[in-house]
C-alpha cells in the first residue's frame, strides 16, 4: 500500500478553498499594490526634486543690475536686494 503525501496547500487548491492571505503581500495588479506603488513613486519624485535655491551671488548680481538700471541712486540697496531676490525666485519657481 503506497500512500502519497500531497504538499501543504495542495488540499486547499484541490478543494477550491482559498488560503489565508494574512500578512502576505497583495498580488500584482491589485488595487492595494497599485496604491502602494503610486505612493512610493510620489515619495521618490518629491525626494528627487530639491527646491531650487537662489545663491547670494545671484541676488547680488541682480541687485547691482537693478541699481545700475535705476541710475545708481543711493539708499535703495535693500529695496534692490529684495526685488532681485523676488525676481530670481519667480524665475526659478522657488517662490
Amino acid at each position: 500500500m503506497s500512500t502519497s503525501k500531497k504538499p501543504k496547500g495542495s488540499a486547499a487548491k484541490a478543494s477550491g478553498r482559498k488560503k489565508s492571505t494574512a500578512g502576505k503581500v497583495a498580488p500584482l495588479g491589485s488595487t492595494a499594490t497599485r496604491k502602494s506603488r503610486q505612493t512610493k513613486q510620489t515619495a521618490k519624485a518629491k525626494a528627487k526634486k530639491p527646491k531650487p535655491t537662489v545663491s547670494y551671488e545671484q541676488i547680488a548680481q541682480r541687485a547691482e543690475a537693478i541699481w545700475r538700471k535705476r541710475g545708481c541712486t543711493a539708499g535703495q540697496d535693500e529695496q534692490n536686494w529684495h526685488e532681485a531676490e523676488a525676481q530670481l525666485k519667480e524665475e526659478l519657481g522657488a517662490a
